[in-house]
C-alpha cells in the first residue's frame, strides 16, 4: 500500500503543476448548465411538467457526464510516463501491477466525488433549485 501511496503522490505532483485538467473538469459542467438548463425547461414544459426549472436534468446530467471523463486523466497519466520514458522504469520496479494502478487511480478518485457537489452547489446555489437554496440538490430539506 505504501509503495501505491509514492506513486499518487507522484501524480499529485503533476496535477499541481499543471492543474488545467481538473479545474477543467470542475469549471466546466457548471458552466456548461448554465447553457444547458433553459433548453431542459422547454423540454420538460412540452412534457407536461410545469414548475421545473431544468436543474433537475442539468445537475445530475453533467454530473454523470463528467464523472465518465474522468477517468480520461488516468489514461493521460499512464501516458505521460510513457512520454517521459519512464513506464519501463515502473514496469520493472517492485511495484505490482494493482499498486500501480491503484497509484494512477487515486489521485483523480479523490477529485471525483468534487465534481458532483461543485455541480450541485452551483446549481443551487446560482439558480435556486427549488428544493431550499444553497446546496440543495446535495442535502434536500
Amino acid at each position: 500500500m505504501n509503495r501505491a501511496l509514492t506513486v499518487a503522490r507522484h501524480d499529485l505532483v503533476w496535477l499541481r503543476r499543471d492543474p488545467a485538467p481538473v479545474i477543467t473538469m470542475l469549471l466546466t459542467p457548471a458552466l456548461l448548465m448554465f447553457f444547458i438548463k433553459p433548453l431542459y425547461v422547454r423540454a420538460l414544459d412540452r412534457l407536461g411538467y410545469s414548475g421545473v426549472n431544468g436543474a433537475e436534468l442539468a445537475v445530475p446530467g453533467m454530473t454523470v457526464m463528467f464523472s465518465f471523463f474522468m477517468a480520461g486523466l488516468v489514461t493521460e497519466s499512464v501516458f505521460r510516463e510513457h512520454g517521459l520514458n519512464t513506464w519501463a522504469r515502473l514496469r520493472v520496479s517492485p511495484l505490482r501491477d494493482t499498486e500501480l494502478m491503484t497509484g494512477k487511480v487515486r489521485p483523480v478518485w479523490s477529485w471525483s466525488w468534487r465534481s458532483p457537489v461543485c455541480c450541485s452547489c452551483s446549481a443551487g446555489w446560482s439558480w435556486t433549485c427549488g428544493y431550499g437554496g444553497v446546496c440543495s440538490p446535495c442535502w434536500p430539506s
